[in-house]
């Protein structure tokens, strides 16, 4: 996320860094279900059976940019499967850091836990800066540890099952011991929380096992004691463009007769295209993005003229590069039939055509028709039965002379007269 600061100098200068910290992002949704292979650039290798690709049971955690209720990563348990994949080299010649943010769901642990991923270097070389998993205080809960080669720091408990954030930061330093954090379930702000959940240092200054550069993220089980499931891959040398690209501040809806309104507000941007709406399955809007942005933004869509029911939306974020995060919800918005009967003619004064809305309350006989200055009826627009709702009817004055007319709309509620002017 994006840091607050107090002097131009220094906002324009982080500003300009983070078009540049996004490493690696992966929501595995163009994969086809079944072994992942080498689908998106992953490499299989090592023995046992392959990482699965799955769409059955998504993972979902509000607000994360991995939240797509689309495809994930699965590794079974009782077998070892392993995989990687590249990403922009980190060279070892000056200090770097790394994050990492992904989505996970321990589906089955044992008392003996294996790590499950890791940096690597460039040979993919099976010692680096691990994630450790292990059972908890019972077989209900897992907990993680982070690993630089021997040091190895644990968090507390979590429930198995339970679809958790994890963010792992890899610091590499060329002169003094490197060191591995790790955040579970952090609050999804726009900085870096002060404390990690645990952090673990190397165990001696510069580590003899990379050669030249970090450049892999490894899903290797060390054994087959863990199973689990893992969506959302980011890896970037920014926080703000790890666990969160754009920060969402707050997303509202109202409904105002047959209209709905969503309104919603980004903290930060990063990489942002712009945003999809999506209506009870089905895409109905599009509002571009601001790109990069550290400055709060304000959006909104209206969608209207709906009928009456009920209307559930979904907020779907797309950045640059075509990835996507599901940020917002709003279920249940219901479009009701009028509460009073009304009417009105627009535009008026008119040319050629009008349009008569009405809005009807309750079902009956509808009569609409329209009568010149001195009282007589030149037409008639309907005459019949009409369901409750809202409804436009089209007032031609192509035959009309120029003049004042008076529109008659009689329903079992009332009746109403509504003047309107032609003018040729």
């Amino acid at each position: 996320m994006i840091k607050t600061f107090y002097t131009l100098f220094i906002n324009v200068v982080l500003f300009n860094c983070l078009g540049f910290g996004q490493l690696l992002t992966d929501g595995f949704n163009s994969y086809t279900n079944g072994n992942l292979d080498t689908q998106g650039g992953w490499v299989p290798y090592g023995p046992g059976a392959q990482v699965q690709v799955e769409s059955s049971t998504p993972l979902n955690y509000p607000g994360y940019v991995g939240t797509d209720l689309g495809k994930y990563l699965t590794v079974p348990q009782a077998s070892v499967a392993w995989t990687y994949k590249s990403f922009t080299a980190q060279n070892l010649t000056s200090d770097f850091n790394i994050w990492i943010s992904f989505l996970i769901k321990i589906n089955l642990n044992a008392v003996n836990g294996s790590y499950i991923i890791s940096f690597r270097d460039f040979d993919n070389k099976t010692d680096g800066a691990m994630l450790y998993v292990t059972q908890g205080s019972s077989s209900s809960y897992v907990t993680y540890g982070v690993c630089k080669l021997s040091q190895i720091a644990y968090t507390g408990d979590y429930p198995v099952s339970n679809v958790q954030l994890i963010v792992m930061k890899y610091a590499f330093h060329t002169a003094s011991r490197d060191t591995m954090f790790i955040w579970v379930n952090p609050s999804l702000g726009s900085t870096e929380p002060n404390v990690s959940t645990a952090n673990a240092f190397d165990a001696a200054n510069n580590d003899p096992n990379w050669k030249t550069s970090v450049s892999n993220i490894d899903i290797r089980p060390l054994n087959n004691n863990v199973g689990f499931s893992i969506d959302g891959l980011r890896i970037a040398n920014t926080w703000s463009q790890a666990p969160l690209p754009v920060v969402l501040e707050s997303f509202k809806s109202s409904v105002n007769e047959n209209n709905i309104t969503l309104k919603w507000i980004t903290a930060a941007e990063i990489n942002n295209k712009g945003f999809q709406i999506i209506r009870n399955g089905m895409t109905v809007g599009w509002i571009d993005g601001s790109g990069n942005s550290n400055t709060p933004k304000q959006y909104a869509y209206i969608d209207k003229d709906l009928p009456e029911g009920s209307y559930n939306y979904v907020l779907k974020q797309i950045d640059n590069n075509g990835n996507y995060s599901i940020i917002g919800k709003q279920f249940n918005l219901n479009v009701t039939p009028p509460h009073a009967f009304d009417a009105s003619v627009y535009p008026n004064p008119f040319n050629s055509s009008a349009n008569l809305n009405l809005n009807i309350p309750s079902a009956g006989r509808l009569s609409i028709k329209i009568f010149d200055n001195s009282g007589k009826e030149i037409a008639g627009i309907y005459n019949g039965f009409s369901s409750a709702g809202r409804f436009s009817y089209s007032i031609s004055g192509i035959s009309l002379s120029s003049g004042i007319y008076f529109c008659s709309i009689i329903t079992s509620t009332g009746r109403k007269i509504k003047k309107f002017v032609v003018k040729k």
